[in-house]
């Protein structure tokens, strides 16, 4: 899905109609306008770092604060924690026999500690993009144009869509767009964003199996190691 979000105080955010196409003889479809701009770069960001951190810290704060109206929050709260859980399963299941004794060791730990600690499950759910990576963000002229592919859209951790951005471009990066950011913080929002980033590399290698793509293997354990080597310092 690709859906233009442009954010003010009277309308937080916006989304494109579509319209209907029609050609003679052949079945009718749909399409949105093309979205202006173009995805993140680092390049980009590093000149322009004032401007985008206030941007998408309005547009989360807008996301953020969409009511939730069914069913209650704990119930979003324990979904969540079931998520991790079953992804935990699956990468015990297909990657830590793959990985050296000390980087699986490291892994587990982490996982056992983010699991087994309710306060990391003690935060208010919103709807949230899920997958907020730099190729979802369109900028041009110094402004964000368009979030885009909302297919992981749901409801969670508010700390998940901030970790997307710190693992993009760095812990000081989110930290930038925080200052913009106007939705209450809880206590474990930073060590929840800072579990996220740290276990992202694992997507990337249930991706690499599932797909059997040998690169993307190898970067993902570049990446996995880089995180643990950095924490033992």
């Amino acid at each position: 899905m690709h859906f233009l979000t442009k954010w003010s105080n009277q309308l937080p955010l916006s989304v494109p109609c579509y319209k209907w196409i029609y050609f003679e003889n052949t079945p009718s479809f749909a399409a949105y306008p093309k979205l202006p701009g173009y995805p993140l770069d680092s390049q980009y960001l590093s000149k322009n770092i004032g401007t985008l951190s206030s941007e998408l810290g309005s547009f989360l704060s807008a996301l953020h604060k969409i009511p939730i109206s069914f069913p209650s929050l704990e119930i979003h709260r324990r979904n969540w924690k079931q998520k991790y859980e079953k992804f935990y399963i699956q990468v015990q299941t297909y990657v830590l026999d793959q990985l050296e004794k000390d980087l699986r060791d490291w892994v587990k730990q982490r996982w056992n500690r983010f699991l087994q600690d309710e306060g990391q499950f003690d935060f208010r759910p919103v709807w949230i993009h899920g997958d907020l990576s730099a190729n979802h963000i369109l900028i041009n002229d110094r402004i964000v144009t368009g979030i885009i592919d909302w297919g992981d859209v749901g409801i969670g951790d508010p700390a998940f869509d901030l970790a997307a951005l710190s693992y993009e471009f760095g812990e000081e990066w989110m930290k930038h767009v925080i200052t913009q950011y106007t939705v209450e913080i809880d206590d474990h929002f930073f060590r929840r964003a800072n579990f996220y980033v740290k276990i992202a590399p694992l997507h990337r290698l249930l991706y690499a199996l599932n797909t059997r793509q040998p690169l993307q293997w190898e970067k993902g354990i570049e990446q996995l190691n880089k995180f643990y080597k950095h924490e033992m310092i």
